[in-house]
């Protein structure tokens, strides 16, 4: 189950990974963990929506507006002080924590490279229609509004996780965009289950860009210095399989683990009980650290034990996937792209920098009002730029890097 190569795919691990036969053998570790299949969250304070006079919360763009502003103006904290509550806040470069992660989707479709591949393997680039431009109107709004604080385009996590962990009558944010809550929040403070996920906005699409399958990472190879490759390839092999990797997640069956006749947490019947600390590394591996076949019959074979929500994230990061899978879109980005012309991937690495970091910045100026989305001239200043930095060379790169064409 390992993956062969050419050698010109150098940068995944250099000549000296190159076999006497011209090839790399690589293995990789996939992660199913459901709470991956989209990370465009956000994640709302559940004790506020009584607090302010919500039955459920808000389903739309418009109902999103009234519920910040009742979070502005309605004490949502209780303590008598109608100004101190933050409606909305995110900080700089954290993962998906820009507002823009979560509030573009009913819009346009957003990923993190901003664009996507369609069904008909067409690279659709989201960030330069006019359905992007709406999106923008629409979030800048809510800026000018004052319900998405300014902090968030320039604190760091330190400083955002500071303001979040306050509770009680001191807490201040009512909704936070982040990949998983539990990143952000001080059990010693408050439950995880304090803010829970709010599901994709419907505006003309109700949606978030999503992965299926798992996503992957490289983290073996044979080298060419490797005195016995057949039995590296052996061992490697082995830990890749659905036996090797049901070992490195839970271990063996009565050392570390026994099966019992409950429900797990995949929902069928027949769980494991694990009978040592998973935290002793002697008794389990880190499974990020060596090839594995994930599987969701192995990921949730756990008893699912009530008394453990508050100690064990599974169930927090279960619980968000299942608000968010009705709306998957799969956006048919690859973690792992084989291509063998390095002029190519080396265009499409430079090109992704400069082009990626243009628009985040000046999509933020939009957001923030200091460039005026409403202005024609502005955004065709937006899209002229672009082009000028080589926005058509960039898409038409990309297809041949992912192989479309």
């Amino acid at each position: 189950m390992g993956r062969k190569n050419s050698h010109r795919t150098t940068r995944n691990g250099g000549r000296i990974t190159t076999s006497p036969d011209g090839n790399i053998y690589t293995f990789f570790y996939n992660d199913t963990g459901v709470h991956k299949a989209s990370e465009y969250k956000m994640w709302y304070r559940t004790d506020w929506l009584e607090n302010i006079g919500w039955d459920a919360p808000p389903t739309t763009p418009g109902e999103f507006k009234d519920f910040l502003i009742d979070i502005r103006d309605k004490d949502a904290n209780g303590n008598g002080d109608e100004g101190d509550e933050i409606p909305l806040m995110g900080y700089n470069n954290g993962r998906q924590t820009d507002p823009i992660c979560f509030l573009m989707n009913p819009f346009e479709l957003y990923t993190y490279n901003y664009y996507y591949i369609t069904e008909d393997n067409e690279i659709h680039f989201s960030a330069i229609t006019d359905e992007w431009r709406e999106g923008l109107a629409y979030i800048a709004d809510l800026y000018a509004e004052g319900l998405i604080d300014e902090a968030t385009y320039a604190q760091d996590q330190a400083t955002f996780k500071a303001i979040l962990n306050k509770d009680g009558q001191e807490a201040q944010i009512g909704t936070f965009p982040c990949w998983y809550q539990g990143a952000e929040i001080d059990t010693t403070v408050m439950s995880w289950f304090t803010y829970e996920a709010m599901a994709p906005l419907k505006g003309d699409y109700q949606q978030s860009a999503a992965r299926f399958g798992g996503n992957f990472n490289l983290v073996g190879a044979i080298s060419s210095q490797c005195e016995h490759p057949e039995k590296a390839f052996e061992i490697l092999d082995y830990l890749i399989s659905e036996e090797g990797s049901w070992m490195g997640v839970w271990g063996m069956e009565g050392i570390t683990y026994e099966m019992v006749d409950e429900q797990n947490l995949y929902g069928t019947n027949g769980a494991v009980k694990l009978t040592v600390d998973r935290l002793i590394p002697e008794y389990l591996w880190n499974s990020g650290c060596f090839p594995r076949y994930d599987k969701e019959e192995i990921r949730y074979a756990a008893v699912l034990d009530e008394s453990t929500k508050e100690t064990d994230n599974t169930f927090t990061l279960l619980k968000a996937a299942q608000t968010y899978e009705p709306y998957y879109v799969n956006h048919h980005i690859p973690d792992i792209v084989w291509c063998e012309d390095e002029q190519v991937v080396q265009a499409v690495t430079d090109y992704s920098a400069t082009i990626n970091d243009y628009i985040k910045a000046t999509d933020t100026e939009f957001v923030m009002g200091r460039k005026n989305i409403n202005d024609d001239s502005e955004w065709q200043a937006y899209l002229d730029q672009l082009d000028s930095m080589g926005l058509q060379d960039y898409i038409e790169m990309l297809y041949t890097y992912y192989g479309l064409r």
